[in-house]
């Protein structure tokens, strides 16, 4: 609070990684359920991620019954004020093959310059976050790695979109001139570090222990529900889900929040002074 009064409100834009599920969903979580800790008291989180959704569905009148008559943008632009800020990490679903809210290169650049051009207008601003990472899984060799894979490696056809849309988006910002923080690059190596560590602590370890390590730390994997937190247990039992590479448990959306609020307080944005001063530091 400065004076009593509420500093600003920021608006989330996403999809499954970013929505607050509440607790009927553990241990499923997204990051946008803890991203207000790192915020200054008084600043309000106003979080309109969906599951599975697109720049295209956020458009898509009534779609999900979410917004009966509307579409979620139309609910978001009323409440979206001067001084607001908007946080929007969209394209996972956007570049789906399957997603029914997928987009061309050219819908997903007019979605994007409509929703930051039509903000701007009211006063409030945006920053762009990349695309986020996979945990990966057995059969890939990169798992969450973003580079070019080696000499003579096929690229995963889902990650070689995943990064190809990243490279859009980040064109599309340098046109808009909206800030974007390096969300994937970031958590790439937040993955590398800690399955670094644990091969230095358990230097009998293979790869694939060290690797499922931080799967199972970020991820929805059946881990004993008696498993320690420290090697990956879960805490709670999820009997009809099937191992997941790719949403986030408590513990990995605490993780995500944290380096989406160090990024953005790197930021040489306004956003960036509303982090908590021990984010800064």
């Amino acid at each position: 609070m400065e004076n009593g009064k509420k500093i600003g409100r920021v608006f989330l834009m996403g999809d499954s990684l970013i929505e607050n599920y509440g607790e009927a969903k553990l241990p499923l979580c997204g990051w946008g359920q803890y991203f207000g800790q790192y915020l200054h008291d008084g600043i309000e989180v106003k979080n309109y991620a969906h599951s599975g959704w697109s720049t295209k569905k956020f458009l898509m009148v009534g779609y999900g019954n979410f917004y009966p008559g509307r579409s979620c943008w139309e609910v978001l632009y009323e409440d979206i004020q001067a001084g607001d800020w908007l946080i929007i990490c969209l394209g996972v679903n956007d570049a789906s093959l399957v997603n029914d809210g997928r987009t061309t290169e050219e819908e997903y650049r007019a979605n994007l310059t409509l929703f930051t051009e039509a903000v701007r207008a009211k006063g409030a601003d945006v920053i762009f976050g990349t695309l986020h990472i996979r945990g990966g899984d057995d059969s890939s060799e990169l798992g969450w790695n973003y580079a070019l894979p080696p000499e003579g490696k096929e690229e995963p056809e889902m990650d070689e979109r995943w990064m190809v849309r990243t490279k859009v988006l980040c064109e599309i910002a340098a046109d808009l001139k909206v800030e974007v923080f390096q969300f994937g690059e970031a958590l790439k190596a937040t993955y590398e570090g800690m399955y670094q560590d644990y091969m230095a602590e358990h230097p009998e370890a293979t790869v694939a222990e060290g690797r499922n390590y931080v799967r199972y730390y970020f991820h929805l994997y059946k881990k004993a529900i008696n498993t320690p937190a420290e090697e990956g247990g879960l805490g709670y039992d999820m009997p009809d889900r099937e191992d997941d590479s790719t949403h986030l448990i408590y513990r990995g959306a605490m993780v995500y929040a944290k380096v989406a609020a160090e990024l953005i307080a790197k930021s040489n944005t306004e956003l960036a002074g509303w982090m908590k001063r021990e984010i800064t530091d």
